[in-house]
C-alpha cells in the first residue's frame, strides 16, 4: 500500500536501500555493464573524441593514475581473460598490418622496456621463447614446423654443402633461400651460408673462387 505520508515514503526508501545496499549495488553495476557491451562503439568514439580535444590534459590523467588504471585493467582481464584473448586474436587475424606497425611502435618508444620483458621470458620460460622465436624464423620464409622437419629429414640433418651434421654446429642449421625470389633452397650450417651470401650466391664468382683456391 503507498505512502500517503512523504516523509514516511522517503525514511522506508532510505531504510530499504541501507539494507540492501549491496544488492542494489550489484543490480545497479550489471545494468550498467549490459548497457555499455550495448554501447560499446559509442562509448569509445567518445573516448577518442575526448582525447583528440584534450591529449596533454589526457596524458597528465593518465600518468597521474597509472597504477590505478593498471589495476582496474588486471582486474577486468582476470574477470573476462577467455573473452579478452579470444577479441585479440580476432583483431590480430583481420588488421596483421596495424598489429605490425603498434607493435613497431612500442618497441621503438621503449626499447629499454622491451629488452627487460625479453630477459625475464628468456629466464623464465626458454624453451618456450625458443620454440616460439623458431617458429618465426619459419614463418618469414613461409614454412611450417612439418615443412622444416621434412626437410631436415630429407638433408638427413646436414648443411646441404659441407655435410656438417646438426649436433656438430654451435648455431645450427639455417635457412637458405633465393633473395629474389624468397624460394627455400634448403638448409645450410652458419659458415656456408655466410659464404653464399658475402658472395651474392653468384656462381661466376663462386667459380673464380674455386679457380682461385685450385691455383695454390
Amino acid at each position: 500500500m503507498p505512502y500517503k505520508d512523504k516523509e514516511k515514503k522517503l525514511q522506508y526508501q532510505r531504510n530499504y536501500r541501507k539494507v540492501n545496499h549491496d544488492k542494489l549495488r550489484a543490480r545497479e553495476r550489471k545494468r550498467e555493464q549490459k548497457w555499455r557491451e550495448a554501447n560499446r562503439e559509442k562509448l569509445r568514439e567518445k573516448a577518442r573524441k575526448r582525447y583528440a580535444a584534450h591529449p596533454e590534459k589526457e596524458k597528465q590523467w593518465r600518468a597521474a593514475n597509472r597504477e590505478k588504471i593498471k589495476a582496474r585493467n588486471r582486474k577486468r582481464y582476470a574477470a573476462n581473460r577467455e573473452k579478452i584473448l579470444e577479441q585479440n586474436r580476432k583483431y590480430h587475424a583481420t588488421h596483421p598490418e596495424k598489429r605490425r606497425a603498434a607493435a613497431h611502435r612500442y618497441r621503438a618508444a621503449h626499447p629499454d622496456r622491451v629488452r627487460e620483458q625479453q630477459r625475464k621470458r628468456m629466464a623464465a620460460h626458454p624453451e618456450k621463447v625458443h620454440e616460439n622465436s623458431h617458429k618465426q624464423k619459419l614463418a618469414r620464409h613461409g614454412l611450417t614446423p612439418e615443412d622444416f622437419s621434412r626437410l631436415f629429414t630429407k638433408q638427413g640433418g646436414r648443411c646441404a654443402i659441407c655435410h656438417k651434421h646438426h649436433d656438430d654446429l654451435t648455431r645450427g642449421l639455417h635457412i637458405d633461400h633465393d633473395h629474389e625470389t624468397g624460394r627455400v633452397r634448403g638448409l645450410l650450417c652458419h659458415s656456408c651460408n655466410i659464404a653464399l651470401g658475402n658472395l651474392g650466391d653468384d656462381i661466376e664468382l663462386l667459380r673464380a673462387a674455386i679457380g682461385y683456391l685450385q691455383q695454390f
